[in-house]
């Protein structure tokens, strides 16, 4: 399946909705994870288990290490994904 920005922004938008309570209102790409829709440490440990959904592989923190706001969260999992296909690509 090809992920877009936008139907990453509205899967990720359903997980927030569904499993943090998060209203649907304050999910922007400029909302911060922390600071605007008040995800914690363990509520991003939840959302990395909640995204192998959307990427079919185990996600870890590192991963993640530099994201601040959904739209950081979408660019992480767009590159995790062409990084996971580029390697799927090379071993064929």
């Amino acid at each position: 399946m090809i992920h877009t920005r936008d139907s990453l922004l509205t899967r990720i938008a359903d997980i927030l909705q569904e499993q943090f309570d998060v209203e649907p209102g304050s999910i922007t790409l400029d909302s911060r994870l922390r600071e605007d829709l008040d995800i914690d440490s363990i509520d991003a440990v939840n959302l990395m288990i909640e995204l192998k959904s959307i990427t079919a592989k185990k996600i870890t923190l590192e991963n993640f290490h530099q994201v601040k706001t959904i739209g950081d969260l979408i660019d992480a999992i767009l590159a995790f994904l062409s990084q996971e296909n580029a390697q799927g690509q090379a071993a064929h």
